[in-house]
């Protein structure tokens, strides 16, 4: 074993993280903008089915549908927000697209979540991250996988 080998196991050994060095800044400051990009597609019958539109229930009655409650989830927990973030985050884009639509307020989608069956496994994309939103909910695809569905 070479003396840098010896010092990096004895380095992980103690928990000490051994330090990188870049050497192509160019490249590494051009990943780590890319990290940063997210493409959001909106499914053209988003507004029809934003509303709740099932069966009268006890109670106060909901507002938005179940698809419009998961999706948002959904975004919440592939950008990290949590549900104030959320809200603003959701007003702003729907500000942003023109869409005519009243976002749910933070605490109607923490309870609303709390019903609904939400399993979310965000793919670890090495290139670029869809998000679709349409009708049903949102889905989150790798550019391969998208590129495939689409």
């Amino acid at each position: 074993m070479s003396k840098i080998q010896k010092k990096a196991s004895k380095n992980q050994d103690k928990g000490v993280k051994s330090k990188y060095r870049v050497r192509n800044w160019n490249t590494y400051n051009a990943s780590l903008v890319k990290r940063g990009s997210l493409t959001v597609w909106l499914d053209q019958d988003l507004e029809e089915h934003w509303y709740y539109e099932g069966k009268a229930k006890r109670g106060g009655p909901y507002t938005y549908s179940d698809a419009c409650i998961w999706g948002l989830h959904q975004l919440k927990v592939v950008l990290g927000l949590n549900y104030r973030s959320l809200e603003g985050f959701a007003c702003s884009l729907m500000t942003l697209l023109g869409l005519k639509v009243k976002v749910p307020s933070y605490s109607q989608l923490s309870r609303r979540a709390k019903k609904l069956p939400v399993a979310i496994g965000a793919p670890k994309a090495q290139g670029r991250l869809f998000l679709v939103f349409d009708s049903t909910g949102l889905k989150v695809y790798g550019e391969g996988e998208w590129k495939v569905r689409q």
